[in-house]
């Protein structure tokens, strides 16, 4: 079954995104929406039903992408939410997390690279159910190469989706260059090693998140009680078995 998609906040990832799920299931199925006039003249152009109007995107869309700048997501969110009911999927592409009682996805990409998303990480809330959470999976699977739950941590999310990428992409260079098994755990362990230092980790944080995405009293937290620590030492396990996969192979 074809969605009809809204994508509020229809900026450079917006299109992006867009443009790929269009080529999936149809320009007609985006409902786009920007407040900058310049830029919805070029999203009618690739959108035929780009609007200014957020509430009427969301009156007519089955999945609802948040593409705003964090500071944006609060007043857009008191917008739209008369309208949101459980049938309706947001699915929350910035690094400010929501709080409400919609479904709620939060996701992390890496960017769009051939018409795909390399990487979509997620994580959603208790409101969304199974059938809406399979309706996600398998609407976005056709324009990701590799799509994996998280943890509930938006910032981790953004930073964790640019590790995959690193990743993957160093597993298709071992590959084809047909380097040995060793180089690749040697490799690892460099990368998770250096995540585990936590000047670095800020860095890496900063850096894949927008300028106002991160701030101190954040990264205190994660230093206080070593979630990203954590967390990057489950990853580790996903990796390990990566590692193997490829040694069979």
């Amino acid at each position: 079954m074809v969605l009809n998609v809204a994508i509020l906040g229809c900026g450079k990832l917006g299109s992006q995104i867009g443009l790929c799920l269009a080529k999936k299931y149809g320009k007609e199925t985006i409902y786009s929406t920007t407040r900058n006039r310049k830029t919805l003249q070029k999203l009618i152009s690739e959108f035929p039903n780009a609007t200014n109007n957020n509430i009427s995107a969301v009156k007519k869309s089955d999945i609802i992408c948040i593409i705003t700048q964090p500071e944006e997501v609060s007043d857009l969110m008191k917008e739209i939410k008369p309208y949101l009911d459980k049938d309706k999927i947001v699915i929350n592409f910035t690094p400010k997390k929501i709080i409400g009682k919609s479904p709620i996805i939060n996701v992390a990409g890496s960017p769009v690279i051939k018409g795909k998303i390399k990487i979509l990480l997620y994580n959603n809330n208790k409101y969304v159910g199974s059938l809406s959470l399979k309706k996600f999976k398998e609407y976005f699977l056709p324009i990701t190469n590799y799509l994996n739950k998280c943890d509930d941590v938006a910032k981790e999310l953004g930073v964790m989706s640019r590790v995959y990428t690193h990743i993957l992409n160093y597993y298709r260079h071992l590959r084809k260059e047909g380097n040995s098994h060793k180089n690749l755990e040697a490799y690892f362990s460099l990368v998770f090693d250096t995540l585990s230092d936590y000047q670095r980790i800020e860095d890496a944080i900063t850096n894949a998140q927008t300028k106002k995405g991160i701030t101190k009293e954040l990264f205190k937290t994660y230093k206080k009680d070593n979630s990203f620590s954590k967390f990057v030492n489950k990853e580790k396990i996903t990796v390990d078995k990566k590692i193997k996969l490829i040694q069979e192979d």
